[in-house]
Parts: structure tokens; C-alpha cells; sequence
């Protein structure tokens, strides 16, 4: 399951596994690029996260996040799932991340693999980005780096529906006032599990 930071994939993820009996896997696990620039914590934000939202323009972040995915998270991934694939002995696996891109997804797809993305328009993961960081409560200089993230997601999520439009992947668009539940059941009918 695919989509941009902030769609719900996490959430939406960990009530599919459980619903199916299935293992749950994020792509967050194998690394996160560079990371969230918040805490929600005590802990700083690492020097070099502020730097990269701080210094890299809109475009130069949404390049360097996808060649990311691309070149150190899409092998791990295809791997995991080609060996699930090919040994009946492992249990099925939910995999969710923002890492999972259509065209490479494509390499994978098949019967056993069921492909499908989240998204969310700009106005539900700008508000849940804030949410989860405590915007109203950050320094100026924390709210620009807030809202760096928050573009880089929306700017992700127009580039992932410009590749699906391209494909015939299943897309299910998140709303802000459904409860999970009602998710889980419009993406098990998407995906014809019963």
C-alpha cells in the first residue's frame, strides 16, 4: 500500500493485517529520508534534517526523496516480496510506505501481490501533518520546516497521481472524517478480499 506521508497508510495498514491475519511491514523500518523535521518529544531535530529542509528547494526535495526510494529502499522491498512470493512457507504480508512507487511496483505485481495506494488531497495531509506536529505550538523557524515537509507531501502526492493515472493500480482517497473502519472496507472491496 502506497501513498504519501500523512494519507493514513500506517493506520489503514495495521487494520488491513489484522483483519486478514496477515504480518505488517512499513518501509519506515528500513530507513526514513532524512526524517521528519519534528519531534514530538524532547530530542532536537538532528542538525542535518533542519539543514536539508532548510536548504534545499521544493523540487531539489521531491527528486532527492523518489531517487531515494528508488535506488536504497526499492530493492529492499522487491526482495522481501519476491521471497514471500516464492516461499509458501512465509506468512502474507501488508507492506506500507510511501517508498512503494507504481512503476515499481509494477515489477511485482501479480496475483499474489495486490497493489493499491492511498492518498489524501492537500488540505488532509497539510492538517494532519500539523496535527502531528504540534504546529501551533513550534518556533517560526520549526513552522517553516513544518511546512517544507507538508509541501514535499503534497508535491509527492501529485507525482504518484500523475504514475497511477498511467497504470490501473486500485486508489482509494482518504477523507479526514472516516473512521478506519469504513476505510478497511472500501479497500477490501477495492481489492476484492471478502
Amino acid at each position: 500500500m502506497g501513498g504519501t506521508s500523512h494519507a493514513g497508510k500506517s493506520s489503514l495498514g495495521k487494520a488491513l493485517a489484522t483483519r486478514l491475519g496477515w504480518d505488517l511491514l512499513s518501509t519506515d523500518q528500513f530507513a526514513r529520508h532524512p526524517g521528519r523535521p519534528w519531534r514530538n518529544d524532547e530530542t532536537a531535530v538532528p542538525a542535518d534534517v533542519v539543514d536539508y529542509f532548510s536548504n534545499l528547494d521544493d523540487l531539489s526535495l521531491l527528486n532527492d526523496v523518489l531517487s531515494h526510494y528508488r535506488d536504497n529502499i526499492w530493492p529492499i522491498v522487491r526482495a522481501l516480496v519476491l521471497s514471500r512470493v516464492n516461499n509458501s512457507f512465509d506468512a502474507s504480508v501488508v507492506i506500507e510506505g510511501s517508498a512503494l512507487l507504481p512503476d515499481l511496483v509494477a515489477e511485482v505485481a501479480s496475483d499474489a501481490v495486490k497493489p493499491l495506494w492511498l492518498l489524501g488531497d492537500a488540505p488532509l495531509i497539510g492538517r494532519r501533518i500539523r496535527e502531528e506536529s504540534s504546529f501551533s505550538t513550534r518556533s517560526q523557524t520549526e513552522r517553516n520546516l513544518i511546512d517544507t515537509f507538508a509541501r514535499r507531501s503534497v508535491a509527492f502526492d501529485t507525482e504518484l497521481r500523475l504514475h497511477l493515472g498511467k497504470c490501473a493500480f486500485p486508489v482509494v482517497h482518504a477523507s479526514n472524517a472516516e473512521p478506519i473502519s469504513e476505510l478497511l472496507q472500501r479497500v477490501l472491496a477495492e481489492m476484492k478480499i471478502y
